[in-house]
């Protein structure tokens, strides 16, 4: 199976997710949370990477951090390794605690930040644990709201920012006024969260992984342009022949998913991709349509 691809990204923030070994508990107690808590204070201060939110839940939790130097994969290492075994000797219990590869999402600021920071704040709400995300004690929401403690290794000026200020008072009240209002809604399971400008500026570091198959499709080609952005104002056949060439060969768009765009079979598409790179590619030809006649002969 193909293994999530890590970017280090410093200084923007990232949704992290961890879930129990075959949906079970990785939580039973209060004592189970606070070391949880007390094991993040101690890897945010060996790694230097800011915590802005948190949620634990009975079966999962919820992370947003904004490394700088150190990759969020060492921290992370250490998080669950140390605390699993923890969990593991307490409970008297042997085996794997959490499920697979902690999951991670790379947030641009904004909107897309907004919208991370609600979704972690109001899961115990959609886990039926509490009717008010600030009455779920081991969350950071209450804290960010100023009505608990907040831990010593919360920073909150990330959160404050994702709401267009640096006063505390003034982020306080936008926040829980867009808590309020919003609705959970899970971010996808994309990459990177953000705008072009977010996909631009990590193309580089995608760039080399294109081609390792080890990692997740999505993630290799997470900050490649849209198929519509590809396709469109394509004046003729031949144009738009070319615009699917370049979409298969350089930014990894299956027939299929090409196919689905423009309303075509994938058999169509593929003799498109053929002879535009028949045309580009010259003596080429037969080794780019041996890979175009796999993928058809795959549907892929």
């Amino acid at each position: 199976m193909s293994r999530p691809l890590r970017l280090h990204a410093p200084e923007l923030l990232h949704h992290l997710f961890a879930r129990g070994n075959n949906k079970g508990g990785i939580f039973e107690d209060d004592e189970d949370y606070a070391t949880f808590l007390d094991l993040l204070a101690i890897a945010t201060a060996r790694f230097n990477v800011h915590c802005a939110a948190y949620c634990l839940l009975r079966n999962h939790y919820h992370l947003v951090l904004v490394p700088h130097q150190h990759k969020l994969s060492r921290l992370m290492q250490q998080l669950n390794s140390v605390y699993s075994q923890r969990f593991n000797h307490r409970h008297s219990r042997v085996g794997h605690v959490l499920q697979g590869r902690f999951g991670c999402r790379i947030v641009q600021d904004g909107a897309y930040a907004r919208a991370v920071f609600r979704y972690v704040a109001l899961n115990p709400v959609a886990a039926g644990l509490v009717q008010k995300p600030e009455a779920w004690r081991w969350s950071s929401y209450g804290a960010a709201l100023g009505t608990t403690p907040a831990e010593d290794f919360l920073v909150m000026n990330h959160l404050w920012r994702a709401f267009g200020t640096s006063d505390e008072g003034i982020g306080r009240g936008r926040f829980a006024t867009f808590v309020a209002a919003g609705l959970l809604e899970p971010p996808d399971s994309s990459l990177l969260h953000g705008s072009d400008d977010l996909s631009g500026r990590l193309a580089s570091a995608l760039k080399p992984h294109a081609s390792n198959v080890d990692f997740v499709y999505a993630h290799r080609f997470a900050a490649r342009p849209s198929i519509g952005t590809l396709l469109e104002a394509c004046p003729d056949q031949c144009s738009l022949e070319e615009a699917a060439r370049t979409a298969f060969f350089h930014h990894g768009y299956t027939l299929a998913e090409l196919g689905r765009a423009v309303s075509r079979d994938p058999s169509t598409v593929c003799r498109w991709v053929r002879r535009a790179a028949a045309r580009h590619n010259g003596d080429a030809h037969a080794g780019l349509s041996s890979i175009v006649d796999d993928h058809a002969r795959n549907k892929i």
